[in-house]
């Protein structure tokens, strides 16, 4: 069985060593030895690899929360940036010519907000937030990192978009 925990998070940058830390524990728990990994170097089909992703997306996942718990937002902020992961509108409003490629769908439409804010996988794109500034001007005045660590608590409550229509 493996447990990985991640070394060297820094809360304030979000920044992750590039190598975890992988303790491998036998049948007792007393049988604990540590040694270096590289991610990378692991087979991306091994359970090795696909526990240190888990792991490095959970740390990611708590250093958020507890950089959330430090921010003081207004009521309003937490409103508006929870209204925007709800929205069904399109990111971008402008001329389909200048659309962003980060906010382009596959299909070259402009995603909305709630596929853009609430992906489980990926942060959105600084484009995003831009267009999140624009329609919630409330937010205006937090930076990327602000939004993205607050975001966290309000993707973890899940939400059906076929709730939403």
């Amino acid at each position: 069985m493996l447990l990985l925990a991640l070394c060297a998070l820094s809360v304030s940058g979000f920044t992750l060593p590039v190598r975890p830390l992988v303790s491998i524990v036998g049948r007792s728990s007393r049988s604990v030895r540590s040694c270096d990994v590289d991610i990378e170097s692991l087979d991306p089909r091994s359970p090795q690899y696909r526990e240190a992703v888990m792991a490095k997306a959970a740390a990611i996942k708590a250093a958020r929360l507890e950089r959330a718990a430090e921010l003081e937002l207004s009521s309003e902020e937490i409103a508006a940036l929870t209204e925007a992961s709800k929205s069904l509108d399109a990111c971008w409003q402008g001329d389909m010519a200048e659309l962003p490629k980060a906010l382009k769908s596959p299909f070259g439409n402009p995603e909305d907000f709630f596929g853009m804010l609430r992906s489980p996988k990926t942060d959105p794109a600084p484009e995003v937030w831009d267009c999140v500034r624009q329609k919630w001007p409330v937010l205006a005045t937090r930076s990327d990192d602000d939004l993205v660590a607050v975001l966290q608590p309000i993707k973890d409550v899940y939400v059906d978009r076929r709730s939403l229509k």
